[in-house]
């Protein structure tokens, strides 16, 4: 999901693939929605941080998840915690 998150790589790689890009038009969404901090880290982790926090010491990795946590609660809105992301829609020309 990150692949093309610098602008950079979409017009090289497009490029590399036979086509200009001629528009990029950038949408801010909702990824994902929770309903509580325990809800969130798990999504969080599914998604690919238990890769990431697997060869830490637990100690770390538990500090991560009480700091997590604790950020995620204060940003609880609606009882709903959001997580946003930009998705770009590109348009390209062979």
């Amino acid at each position: 999901p990150f692949r093309f998150a610098d602008l950079g790589r979409i017009t090289r790689d497009f490029r590399a693939a036979g086509f200009a890009v001629a528009h990029v038009e950038e949408r801010v969404v909702d990824v994902m929605e929770a309903t509580s901090a325990a809800e969130l880290i798990a999504w969080c982790r599914a998604f690919g941080l238990d890769r990431l926090l697997a060869p830490l010491p637990d100690s770390v990795a538990q500090a991560w998840e009480a700091a997590m946590a604790e950020e995620a609660e204060s940003r609880l809105a609606s009882d709903v915690i959001r997580l946003g992301g930009v998705t770009r829609l590109v348009v390209a020309v062979a």
